[in-house]
Parts: structure tokens; sequence; C-alpha cells
């Protein structure tokens, strides 16, 4: 190489993840107090999941796609779309993930900006790789570029969970993940929707018709998502009087109190001016 000579660089190699197989690949995601769920990722070449492993039967099986609906051919998994929603914001904050789904990674948006510090909490791992997550921006979160990268993670991502109508007798630690909760009338069954009106199809229907009607008591008794158990709410307090009635009560407390001191000054007074001195031989005879 003489001096001054031009010495064409290498181009870099393009990031290639492991995302990326001939087949979908499948993450369990597990959680305490919900079934186990799988995340699955969609290969550059393929628009829509073509398997996902179902921890029921413990193998993989073929995923299907009719008029735009998603299907298992085992029956026992769903797709979630909330869920997928949800994990969206996680493979954002992902680096390598990030880079495998949608080919590129974008930065802070300025100097200052949280995505350029990774976290430091156990719990904030990436779902796919394990890995430490970059600190939640908000000043960025809505910029063009995270939205395209968004759509691209939407398109090329699915969680499924597993049937609930596949459970008997269920409870509340049955729950496929949190978009489902127990019906409110007969408790007796799973369905998509996790308020406090939420019921199946056959109570919805008595409703409907006049036969069931819902309990005008509220509920104290509500289950917690983060301890997986039910727990007592207790009931609000009651709302501060207008200031109407407020300076109403103050004048009738005002009145009753220039009472009470008239009534004290009466029996604390004592008539000294009619007593008289008593020699004390008239005490002695």
């Amino acid at each position: 190489m003489f001096p001054g000579e031009y010495v064409p660089r290498c181009p870099r190699p393009k990031f290639r993840s492991f995302l990326f197989q001939p087949m979908s690949a499948s993450i369990s995601l597990e959680s305490p107090i919900f079934l186990t769920r799988q995340l699955v990722t969609i290969p550059e070449d393929e628009e829509n999941p073509s398997a996902v492993y179902c921890p029921i039967c413990s193998c993989n099986r073929t995923v299907t796609i009719e008029n735009q609906v998603i299907t298992v051919d085992c029956g026992h998994l769903i797709p979630c779309t909330e869920c997928r929603d949800y994990n969206i914001e996680k493979v954002l904050r992902c680096e390598s993930c990030c880079r495998g789904i949608t080919g590129k990674w974008v930065e802070g948006c300025n100097e200052s900006c949280p995505r350029f510090e990774e976290t430091t909490k156990v719990s904030a791992l990436c779902s796919i790789c394990s890995s430490h997550l970059r600190k939640e921006a908000r000043c960025c979160r809505n910029t063009p570029p995270m939205g395209i990268c968004k759509q691209k993670i939407r398109s090329k991502t699915a969680v499924f969970v597993q049937n609930p109508k596949l459970v008997k007798n269920p409870t509340p630690k049955d729950r496929p993940c949190s978009h489902f909760s127990l019906c409110q009338f007969c408790k007796k069954s799973i369905v998509k929707g996790h308020r406090s009106s939420t019921a199946c199809k056959s109570c919805k229907s008595k409703v409907a018709e006049g036969s069931m009607s819902p309990s005008k008591k509220r509920n104290r008794i509500q289950f917690c998502l983060e301890t997986g158990i039910n727990q007592y709410v207790p009931p609000t307090k009651a709302k501060c009087a207008s200031p109407s009635s407020l300076d109403a009560l103050a004048k009738i407390a005002e009145v009753e109190s220039k009472e009470e001191s008239k009534t004290d000054k009466k029996d604390a007074a004592v008539p000294f001016a009619d007593l008289k001195r008593i020699p004390v031989h008239s005490l002695l005879s």
C-alpha cells in the first residue's frame, strides 16, 4: 500500500438474527398468575406465522389463516392481539430484536434521551432474547420512525394464548392472560374482557331477557392481578358537602357555642356579695 492510496473499506455485515429462520420461532411467556403464552416471530419471507409450539401437545402445530382468521390445527391456542401490542413496546426497547425484526434501530431523539441507557431492573428483560431493555423514552414514543418500527413489529409478531373454552371448572388462576376474566354472573366460564360487567353469552342473554339482573350492591372482593388472590377493596370515602351546606353548618355551630358559653358563665358565677362573716365563738358554742 502506497502513501495516500485509497483503500476501500469492507462493507459491514448485515445483522442477522436467530429470529429469521425457515420456520417461525416460538417463545414461551411464563407467568405465575396466567397460563403459558406463546410469542411467535415471523420470518422475512413469510407474511403470517406457519407454526407455533403448543404446550398441551408438547410439539409444534400448524397455523392456518382463512378470511383473516388465525387458527391452530389442534385448537388449544388462539391469538390475542392485545398481548401482541403489549410486547411491541418491549421489542422496541431491545436493540438486537428490533434490528432482527425491522432491520433497523431507532436511536434516542437527543443526547439526554433515556433510550441511550439500559435498565438495571431484573424484571425489565426482553421476552425474546432475555437481554436488558433500553429505558422507556416518552419524548420520542410517537415519532414517525417509531411508528414505522411499530407497524413492522406488529406485522412480524403474534401472541397465542390457551383457549379458555377447553378449561373445565375454571378458577381465576386459569385465565389465559390479563385480557380474559371469569364471568361476573355464573363464574363458570372465562370470557374476553376484564371489567366488572364481563359476562358469557348465556348470562348476557338472560340479562337481556330480564330473567337475570346484575347485583346492585358492589362486590368488595376483587381479584388482584399482582398477587393472584382475591382481596377486599374498602368503600370509597363520602364526598365533601357543598359550600352552601358548610356555611349553614358553621352558623349552627356558632350559635350553639354561644349558648353553651352563656350557660357555663351562669354556672360558674358565685354570689359573693350575699356572704357574711361569722365570728369564731359562734361556731364553738
